[in-house]
Order: structure tokens, then sequence, then C-alpha cells
């Protein structure tokens, strides 16, 4: 760029200083013609002549003057993209700045209160929608946004659902009962009936732990595969017959349905729905 501007110039230099030699030799010939006619007594030709030469001398430092005047405004232009460059630095750095002020400001928000009363979805609601401004303004991408509400989009999944799990415990418990029927309760055991006993505790308590297994796994997991966690939490339930997994898939279907819209749009679709879903005490 440099190099074309350096060459621009010289071109136009080449030009000016032709034209003003072919106008100052100009000039100064109109100037003596008028002179000698001054000389020679003729008053009206000389006036002309001496006009003209002034004129065409004249005209021979306007090319300069513009130049300059090129040369000042190449320069304030110059200035003005030294500045546009640092604004848009500074901005950049603002940008930069908002993000980490957001994400360490969502972490501390979703650290606090787990052991005492957790913040309400109200809220983390009005939080999100604080923010949600700021970044737009500064232009975060949806994948920027993602990364800085993550954890507190997490912890409201985790906390809506664990209502539910209430529902899979009143589901599970029959089950549970009927495994419990199964246990040997004579005295002594036989060694195989103690395995047996054994393997029947081991499997309630994979019943027990079952829900509360796939809640961890969802805290602990990326946001986006939260839909798919909640639906092998139903599907791999242990001792559920067909009929009780049906009963419970409808059960979590608005729940699902809800986290899924979340993670696909970063918003809550029914605010009512997680303001009743997550418990505030």
């Amino acid at each position: 760029m440099t190099k074309k501007r350096t060459t621009r110039y010289s071109g136009r230099s080449v030009q000016i200083v032709i034209v003003d030699t072919a106008l100052t030799i100009a000039g100064l010939t109109a100037l003596v013609g008028g002179l000698l006619a001054l000389y020679r007594d003729s008053a009206a030709l000389a006036a002309t002549g001496i006009a003209a030469g002034i004129a065409l001398l004249f005209a021979a430092t306007v090319s300069r003057f513009e130049f300059l005047k090129g040369f000042g405004i190449e320069a304030k232009v110059r200035r003005l993209d030294a500045t546009i460059d640092k604004a848009e630095q500074a901005l950049t750095g603002l940008k930069e700045l908002t993000l980490l002020t957001s994400k360490t400001t969502v972490r501390l928000f979703s650290s606090v209160g787990r052991l005492g009363r957790p913040p309400t979805f109200d809220e983390r609601y009005e939080l999100i929608m604080g923010f949600e401004k700021i970044l737009g303004e500064t232009g975060a991408t949806k994948d920027q946004i993602r990364q800085t509400w993550e954890p507190l989009l997490k912890i409201c999944v985790f906390d809506l659902m664990l209502k539910p799990g209430e529902v899979f415990k009143e589901y599970s418990q029959p089950f549970r009962q009927k495994l419990q029927a199964q246990m040997h309760n004579t005295s002594p055991l036989t060694p195989s009936q103690g395995e047996e006993n054994a393997a029947i505790v081991q499997r309630q308590k994979n019943l027990d732990n079952h829900y509360s297994n796939y809640l961890a796994r969802l805290y602990k997991s990326p946001l986006n595969q939260a839909p798919q966690i909640i639906d092998e939490l139903v599907n791999t339930a242990p001792e559920l017959d067909e009929d009780a997994k049906q009963r419970f898939t409808q059960t979590i279907k608005p729940y699902r349905d809800e986290v899924a819209y979340l993670v696909n749009n970063l918003s809550f679709r029914n605010i009512q729905f997680w303001r009743d879903g997550i418990p505030c005490e």
C-alpha cells in the first residue's frame, strides 16, 4: 500500500512540475510583453499583458497549494485510521473483559447458596437477562454466550430435574418391594442363599441410586448432552417393567422438552414451568 502511494505521488509530482513550468514560462512571457508595451506607451496592450502574466504566474502556484493541501488531508486520514485502529483494539478488549466478567459472575453466583438456600429461579433469570443485553451489544457469538451461561444453566437443569425424582421413587417402590420379597430369611443361610441375598441387595442399591447417578451426570456433563442423558435415565432404569417406564416417560416428557428447548435456544420457553419446578428452599 505504501509503495503504491509513493508511486502515485511521484507521478503527480512530475505532472505538477511540467504544468508549473509551462505556466511560469507563459506568465513571464506575457509579463515581459506587457512591460514592453508599457515602454512603447501602449497602455491597453500593457495592461492586458501584465494582467495575463500575473494570472498565469498565480496559476503556476495554485497546484502547489493544492498539492500541499492533499498532503494535509492524507496526514489527517492517517491519523484518523490510527485512531480507528486504537478504538477497535479497545472494543476488542472490552468484549473480552465483558465475557470474562460475565463468566466469573455466573460461576460465583452458581457456587453460592448450595448448602443453604439456593438462588431462586427468578434470581437466576434476572442475572441472565441483565447480562444478555450486554453480551449482545458486544457482539458475542452464540457459542461464547453458551460458554458463559453453561454453569448457571446446568444448575437450573439439575434443580428442575429434582422434582421428577420423587415420581421415579414412587414408581420404583413396588419393584423394590418385589426384590425384598425375594430375600432369603432362613437362618443360617446356605452359601448360595447368601450370594443370592447379596445380589438382591446390590440390585436394590442400583435401583435406589439410579436417579441420583443420572442427576450427577447431568451436572458434570456439557449442557448439550442433557436431553440425551434424560432419555437414558428412563430407558436404562433397572427393575422397572415396560408399563412403569412408559408412565414415567410421560411424566418426565414436559421436563425433557423444556430442557431440550433451553439447550437449543439458550432461553426458557415456559418461565412459569421453571419457576414452579425449581424449589425455592
